[in-house]
């Protein structure tokens, strides 16, 4: 992956080609070809956390394609970048697949606003990828806001509307077993002429809310 370069203010912004193949979308909104799987492709796939203050090119929902800031409530995991043969690049999720992922990683580089919760039981966000199946120390309940957003990411697989979730097997043999296609969640506000998207945790079923 390139270097990138420094915006105005001299902080450095990932390099919009290089997001672009990260998360496997060409000029033209097609996905990228999936990792090939063999093992000598799989021995080189590796993972970019994505830092507090990283820039990531988002299309936003009512206002196209912005820079974005990346900032985290304390506590809150890392967004994550998969990468392959040391260049950004995706793989989609798909119920059913057999894969190596991260939890946190980006499936879509597009910021969708939440406009309505799917599920009549409580909503909780969770400050891990995990969300309650290991702890739920530092969940909040989720509550409908102005300016609150959604970014695809994968989580563990959690039903929040009482059907079962699409799920991946986990080809790294460790936990969790399965992952399932959730949301990072926060506000998308202006600070200082920066459009910053704070991560405030994660939600573990896409389906639980409704996005525009």
């Amino acid at each position: 992956m390139s270097e990138g370069k420094e915006d105005q203010s001299g902080e450095k912004t990932i390099n919009r080609r290089d997001f672009i193949k990260m998360l496997g979308i060409t000029s033209v909104g097609l996905a990228l070809t999936a990792c090939t799987r063999s093992k000598e492709r799989i021995s080189e796939l590796s993972f970019l956390d994505i830092e507090k203050g990283a820039i990531l090119p988002l299309e936003v929902s009512g206002r196209g394609k912005l820079n974005v800031y990346v900032d985290y409530f304390n506590g809150v995991d890392k967004l994550v970048a998969r990468m392959h043969d040391g260049k950004g690049v995706t793989e989609a999720f798909s119920g059913g697949s057999e894969s190596i992922r991260r939890m946190g990683e980006i499936t879509e580089p597009e910021l969708k606003k939440i406009t309505g919760i799917n599920t009549a039981s409580t909503l909780f966000v969770y400050p891990m990828t995990t969300g309650n199946k290991l702890d739920n120390f530092g969940r909040q309940e989720f509550s409908l806001r102005d300016n609150v957003f959604a970014l695809p990411v994968i989580t563990t697989e959690i039903d929040l509307v009482g059907s079962a979730p699409p799920a991946e097997n986990n080809k790294n043999n460790s936990l969790p077993s399965t992952f399932g296609q959730g949301l990072a969640v926060g506000k998308l506000n202006s600070v200082g002429g920066k459009d910053v998207f704070q991560v405030e945790g994660y939600i573990c079923d896409a389906r639980a809310v409704s996005l525009e």
